[in-house]
Formats: C-alpha cells, sequence, structure tokens
C-alpha cells in the first residue's frame, strides 16, 4: 500500500509541475477547481452516456473528463496555497466532489453501462460493491483505504471497445477488474477500523 501513495503523491508532484502554469491563468480567469470538476462530472457522463453508441463521442468526452480531472488538482492546490497564505482554511468540500461524485461516480456508472450492455447481472452486483466501497470511503471522512480504477477502465475501453463486435470477455474483464480492486478495498477498510478502534 505504501509503494502506491508513493507512486500516486510522486505522479500528482509530475503532473502539478507540468501543468501549473496552465492551472495559475486558469485561477486568474477566475475558475475554480469545482468549476473545473463540474466540467470533469459533465463530461464524464456524457461519456458514459455514449459509450457502446457512439464510439468518438465517448473517446472525446472520456478524455476530457480525465483531462479536467487533472486540472482540477492542480488548481485545487494552487488555490489551496493562496488561501493557506490569507490564513484561510479551505472547506473538504471540493475533495468529496472530485473524488466521489467526479471519479466515484463515472466508474459506476461506466461498471453499470457494462453490465447493461452485456445484460450481465454480476456487473451490477460489483457495482454494488463499489457503491459501499465508496460510501464508506465517504463517511470515514476519505481516510478509509481505497483504490481507484477509474483511469485504468477508462483506458481499456478505449482501446477494447472497437474491437469487442461479438467478442465481450474485454467487458467481462473490467467489471471484475473493478469488482476485485473494491473488494480489495473493502478488506483494507475493514482492516483499517480494526486497527482504528
Amino acid at each position: 500500500m505504501k509503494w502506491m501513495q508513493d507512486f500516486i503523491h510522486r505522479t500528482r508532484l509530475v503532473r502539478s509541475k507540468k501543468l501549473n502554469r496552465v492551472g495559475k491563468k486558469l485561477l486568474k480567469w477566475g475558475i475554480s477547481s469545482n468549476l473545473i470538476t463540474s466540467f470533469s462530472l459533465i463530461s464524464g457522463l456524457l461519456g458514459v452516456y455514449f459509450l457502446f453508441s457512439k464510439y468518438y463521442l465517448f473517446v472525446i468526452f472520456i478524455l476530457l473528463h480525465i483531462l479536467f480531472d487533472a486540472f482540477d488538482g492542480v488548481v485545487a492546490r494552487l488555490e489551496e496555497k493562496k488561501l493557506a497564505k490569507e490564513g484561510i482554511v479551505r472547506s473538504s468540500f471540493g475533495k468529496y466532489f472530485d473524488h466521489l461524485f467526479a471519479d466515484g461516480l463515472v466508474t459506476l456508472l461506466l461498471v453499470v453501462k457494462i453490465g447493461w450492455y452485456l445484460s450481465d447481472i454480476y456487473a451490477y452486483m460489483i457495482a454494488g460493491l463499489m457503491l459501499f466501497m465508496y460510501i464508506v470511503y465517504g463517511f470515514t471522512r476519505m481516510q478509509s483505504p481505497v483504490l481507484f480504477t477509474r483511469t485504468l477502465s477508462v483506458i481499456l475501453l478505449i482501446i477494447f471497445v472497437p474491437a469487442l463486435y461479438g467478442f465481450t470477455m474485454w467487458l467481462t474483464l473490467i467489471y471484475l477488474a473493478n469488482g476485485v480492486a473494491a473488494a480489495w478495498a473493502i478488506a483494507r477498510q475493514i482492516q483499517w477500523f480494526v486497527s482504528e478502534r
């Protein structure tokens, strides 16, 4: 778990360094991180809507979702630094909005859409498992362990959806990977609860 946290932290630092200049311009223009997260959520929902019907629109909107998600984190960190200089403590609404709604909801709906496309009840069961994981994560104030699978799911969908025609094994593997990640996160959350008590 420590190696994963280190990897995510290093990735955020590199991303912040690369996108900082654009983030500063967005902040200067009055575009807040929550507004960017709203764009991320809307484009992610549109991406899910076009999955399996209009492939190119799916790709465009889901890539916009990921791009907006990258920028909302950069702008949020810049906003936080600016507020800290002024002695203002930032609320945690943006973190919940980003992690649970923009990222979590889109991932959950991708799995639901795969279940709908395959007419597969197991995908819905995994979506339920994921929902439970996100609820626990939210109620623990985002302190309990969680494993986000949105980016991996999106990459696999972009690569394999065009090749699907009659070959749905890849979709099954995508929702199963999300299920394994959710089960692992729930097991880690239980372990976290036991150690916190």
